[in-house]
């Protein structure tokens, strides 16, 4: 990784995150005290599971990964994409990360210092409101992906992966999947084997359409419905 310009101003930055939304022109001063911007090549970790919370991440461009490492199996929790403020549940107890955050593709993040953040916090009960309204989301998102990984078969999960793609990180029925199989494994928690068969089996039934990394859902209500059965 390497910083790769002086920041511009907080005010004048044209792809805020709608968490800001609720800032003064005091309070984006306060956040662009110390911050600064960064650029990683895919493949680099943002931050370590077990290291020290130090700044609060904004993703610029890109897409990064975020990771539970265990002796067992990773965990790919979910894919952030821009703009993404990435909190977690250190931000308030004890400023660690309790997973790891690395960059599936070229990524730009702006780094904001944690003390500055909780400043704005204190003085701005709606920016307070928003940030625990995220932290909230975030934790029902945590809730809803242990339901899956407890309760449903590997279609199911297959399923889910892909309809969490398409509605949630590019926003299509078509995409190019970032993640490798692997990964993609790991997001469901199953062996890569068994990605690949679902994968397989899902195109010859006729319902999606893989060419290498890209993927289009043909039957989105079939996928649905094979999400929602498990």
């Amino acid at each position: 990784m390497h910083k790769v310009r002086e920041c511009h101003n907080c005010n004048d930055c044209e792809i805020k995150s709608p968490l800001f939304q609720h800032l003064s022109n005091e309070d984006l001063e306060i956040m662009n005290r110390e911050r600064f911007v960064v650029r990683y090549q895919p493949g680099e970790l943002l931050f370590k599971q077990g290291s020290s919370y130090t700044h609060v991440i904004v993703l610029i461009t890109g897409l990064l990964k975020c990771t539970i490492e265990s002796a067992a199996r990773d965990l790919l929790l979910n894919v952030a994409k821009p703009v993404e403020v990435i909190t977690g549940p250190g931000l308030f107890t004890d400023l660690k990360h309790h997973y790891s955050a690395s960059a599936l593709t070229h990524v730009e993040a702006c780094c904001i210092p944690l003390n500055h953040l909780k400043e704005v916090f204190r003085r701005n009960p709606a920016f307070a409101e928003d940030v625990s309204r995220e932290i909230d989301a975030r934790r029902l998102f945590s809730f809803q992906r242990l339901v899956t990984l407890t309760q449903k078969h590997v279609h199911g999960r297959v399923a889910e992966a892909l309809l969490y793609f398409s509605n949630h990180i590019y926003e299509s029925q078509a995409f190019q999947l970032d993640i490798s199989r692997q990964e993609l494994a790991d997001l469901c928690s199953v062996t890569k084997e068994s990605a690949i068969r679902v994968l397989k089996e899902l195109k010859d039934e006729g319902l999606i359409v893989i060419e290498g990394n890209n993927i289009e859902i043909i039957d989105y209500q079939m996928i649905e419905k094979i999400s929602n059965l498990g």
